[in-house]
This record gives C-alpha cells, structure tokens and sequence, in this order.
C-alpha cells in the first residue's frame, strides 16, 4: 500500500496532466530497463548506482549512511528528470516512472523493497529504494508529514 505525505497529496491532486503520452511511457519503460539492469549485488547490498565508497566496512557505511538501509537508499538515488531529460516532469510521469520501477524491481528479485519518491526544492523528482530485511527497518520514517518535500513511499 502506497502511504504519502499532504504535500504529495497535494502535488498529485495539482497535476493536470493524467494522461501520459505514449512516447513518454515507452521512454519511462526503456529507461527503467537500462536502470535495473545495471543493479549489482555487492558485498550484501543491491546498489544500482557506481559508488567509491567501501562497502565491506560497516564502520564507514554507519559513520556516512548511518546503516545499511541508509546506504542503499542513498546509493540506489535516481533523478527522474535527468533520466527522462525532461526539465519539468508532472507528478503523473514520475508516479509512472514509480510503479514502472517498483514492477521491474519486483520482476527481477524475489525480495522485498521500500520505493521512495520524493520531489526537492528544485522540482526534480527523486526516486529511491532499499532492500527489507527482517531484522531492518524503513529508511522513510513513519511520520511522513515531517518531512519538507512531497514524499510517498511503497513496500512490496
């Protein structure tokens, strides 16, 4: 279940623009292909983005991200705008571009996630995810409302 903040309530009540183009989707398609394509397990951690930070010391990854889910999240960072070279995307495209992923994510591993998207100060849409262990909690907290930027997140 999909759980969201007011703001981004509010942004995707705001967008107008429901409908998606069909170049847009099949752009969102073929680019989240590319992405989850070039995930990598490494050292415990399923990062999709290239990193110069060593994984295989934890007291680094704790003095940096705080923890395992804090490093993947960060690491596994993608901006929806850059990706589509889209200056200005609506919130229907980057919600698309969620559920795109979070399917292709699904499709591929037989584990379970946290989706994040979020949109800064500077109107870029921001997706993320970490792995759900167990033993690991979200890196979202659960009060969603103090966060200053629209956020939803999903697990799945």
């Amino acid at each position: 279940m999909i759980k969201m903040n007011s703001l981004m309530s509010q942004e995707l009540c705001d967008d107008n623009k429901t409908i998606i183009e069909s170049e847009v989707s099949f752009k969102i398609i073929k680019i989240v292909k590319k992405l989850v394509k070039r995930i990598k397990y490494y050292n415990g951690y399923l990062i999709a983005n290239k990193f110069t930070i060593n994984l295989k010391n934890q007291n680094i990854v704790n003095s940096i991200f705080g923890d395992k889910t804090g490093a993947e999240a960060s690491l596994n960072e993608t901006i929806i705008n850059y990706e589509l070279n889209i200056p200005s995307v609506s919130s229907s495209v980057a919600l698309q571009f969620f559920k795109e992923y979070n399917m292709q994510l699904k499709n591929k591993y037989n584990i379970k996630f946290c989706a994040i998207l979020s949109q800064n100060n500077n109107n870029e849409w921001i997706y993320r995810f970490h792995t759900v262990t167990d033993d690991s909690c979200l890196w979202l907290g659960e009060d969603l409302e103090k966060y200053q930027e629209a956020v939803l997140y999903d697990v799945f």
